[in-house]
């Protein structure tokens, strides 16, 4: 699954955030604790891949920006061929990057603290 995620990232030219795709999707977090959910994590993750692939100007300054432009465009752009589950999909992906800063800001002010 992260094999195939990164292949993807790798063939988009022009993709700004591989580093950072690579470390969220080596980061263990909830969203990883049942194999379903870890599937549809990926899966989102290769979603919105493609569809940067489709259309690199859909990129943003940070990854998490990237996907919630991806997230929108999609809807719009696929409003009658897009399921349920390819949105949840993208969603949990968020969900996922989104904890990841949050943690990652946390661990920040902590040290600050210490």
């Amino acid at each position: 699954m992260k094999n195939t995620v990164i292949d993807i990232a790798i063939s988009i030219d022009g993709f700004n955030h591989i580093e950072e795709l690579i470390l969220l999707i080596n980061r263990n977090t909830p969203y990883f604790d049942s194999m379903t959910e870890m599937k549809r994590v990926f899966n989102g993750f290769e979603l919105v891949l493609c569809e940067l692939k489709n259309d690199i100007g859909l990129q943003r300054d940070t990854f998490y920006q990237t996907m919630l432009n991806v997230r929108n465009q999609f809807a719009v752009r696929n409003r009658h061929r897009h399921t349920a589950k390819q949105m949840n999909a993208i969603t949990l992906a968020i969900a996922h990057v989104k904890y990841c800063l949050k943690m990652k800001q946390f661990k920040e002010q902590m040290k600050s603290v210490s």
